[in-house]
């Protein structure tokens, strides 16, 4: 839960390469939905959004548990 944990970004953007695919399966387990494709000089980058609300949604059984610790 680091993710948000220490900052009050509510949304957290990437630009990985749209080339490397096994980034699209990591993003999606991560809760990181893909917008559109961005033409860069050194890439064709693929946005990201993760928003906290969202995130914590996806992984609120892991936050309940380590607050039960």
């Amino acid at each position: 839960m680091l993710i948000f944990e220490h900052s009050p970004a509510k949304k957290i953007v990437g630009e990985p390469d749209a080339s490397v695919k096994p980034y699209e399966v990591v993003a999606q387990e991560l809760n990181y939905m893909p917008q559109y494709q961005i033409v860069m000089p050194e890439k064709t980058a693929m946005l990201y959004f993760c928003d906290k609300e969202g995130f914590y949604c996806k992984f609120a059984h892991y936050l309940n548990a380590s607050i039960k610790e």
